[in-house]
């Protein structure tokens, strides 16, 4: 593991990648309700680049959702988190999609990621 830190940090000295670079785990949030209609998730925010990566604003589609940022900064090499709670109780679907918008200080501002939620 330690390795392999040291070969990213290698990389990106390498590559002469200063400003924040974000990268978001997984690519897409499928999430499933328990029987009171409530999903929750987290979304691991990686900072692949050489300076700490604000996270300055992440907003949801629906206020069915609630977004709680756990790590802000987040520093190179490290992993933060975004926490990802949805009331599925007034949806007339059983799939439903919640998009994120996700502003930081990384090079491409503005991030869209899609959370699927199951009732």
């Amino acid at each position: 593991m330690r390795l392999g830190l040291v070969a990213m940090v290698v990389a990106i000295i390498a590559a002469g990648q200063t400003s924040p670079v974000l990268r978001l785990v997984p690519p897409r949030l499928d999430l499933q309700a328990d029987t009171s209609g409530f999903a929750m998730g987290y979304v691991q925010v990686l900072n692949q680049g050489g300076e700490p990566l604000e996270i300055r604003s992440v907003t949801a589609s629906c206020k069915c959702a609630a977004i709680t940022v756990l790590k802000n900064p987040v520093y190179p090499l490290e992993v933060g988190r975004i926490m990802v709670r949805v009331n599925t109780r007034q949806w007339t679907d059983t799939t439903g999609t919640v998009e994120l918008e996700i502003i930081t200080n990384a090079a491409d501002s503005l991030t869209r990621y899609t959370v699927r939620v199951r009732r």
